[in-house]
């Protein structure tokens, strides 16, 4: 069925395993085009377009992410219209267009928000925060990470959390604080371990940050005496 080709095209788009994801997506989408489920069938194409966004095929993850979107806008899906902003966010974040990311990650945010959508709105906060970190900003990053990692907490989502500390971690570490660095990069060290060996089946969400831990470590070993 499309759902289970959609299931399956996911979870293997999170492992990296990307020619299989996109296969059993495109034999989503066929079926779902058929079938004119308008919904269904933005939510495939979101996962296609997040896949081609880690292939870095930015206009392909570009128009496929904006028909997505597009769809949720026809139907008045609310719910979907705020999810496809963040991811759309991520993808310009990613693209290096901050501009246009924190524009579609506050889109994002404003809609989470109203429908209560807590894991979406920590998302969207961490997104945000991590283009305020590329710009430079300061102060503002750590505001943003901490809202995210409070909703994080509240409601189990390790990823998030994870994410938001390495967050942290890299800011003070570009502002020299490196006790602080230290601190933040550890807890997140510790806790994507834990993930790894507790919530096995969720570990997939941080797998791209595994080539980041050894780098950190490095850090943490040249400034811990």
């Amino acid at each position: 069925s499309a759902k289970l080709h959609t299931n399956i095209g996911s979870v293997l788009g999170k492992l990296t395993i990307y020619d299989s994801a996109l296969s059993h997506l495109e034999k989503a989408l066929l079926i779902r085009e058929r079938l004119n489920k308008n919904d269904e069938l933005g939510f495939t194409l979101l996962h296609m377009g997040i896949i081609h966004m880690h292939l870095e095929d930015y206009d392909e993850a570009e128009n496929i992410l904006q028909r997505a979107r597009s769809i949720f806008q026809e139907t008045q899906n609310e719910k979907l219209i705020g999810i496809s902003s963040v991811d759309l966010g991520f993808f310009y974040y990613d693209k290096g267009d901050y501009i246009k990311a924190r524009d579609y990650l506050n889109e994002g945010l404003r809609i989470s928000r109203e429908l209560d959508l807590k894991k979406t709105t920590a998302e969207a906060l961490r997104g945000i925060g991590f283009v305020f970190l590329e710009q430079g900003t300061k102060f503002i990053p750590v505001e943003y990470f901490e809202k995210a990692i409070e909703i994080a907490t509240k409601i189990g989502a390790k990823d998030e959390e994870v994410f938001c500390k390495y967050g942290l971690g890299k800011y003070y570490f570009n502002n020299k604080d490196y006790k602080s660095a230290i601190k933040h990069l550890t807890s997140a060290i510790d806790l994507s371990e834990q993930i790894s060996k507790i919530l096995f089946a969720e570990a997939y969400k941080i797998g791209y940050t595994k080539n980041i831990i050894p780098i950190y470590k490095m850090i943490i070993s040249a400034f811990v005496k």
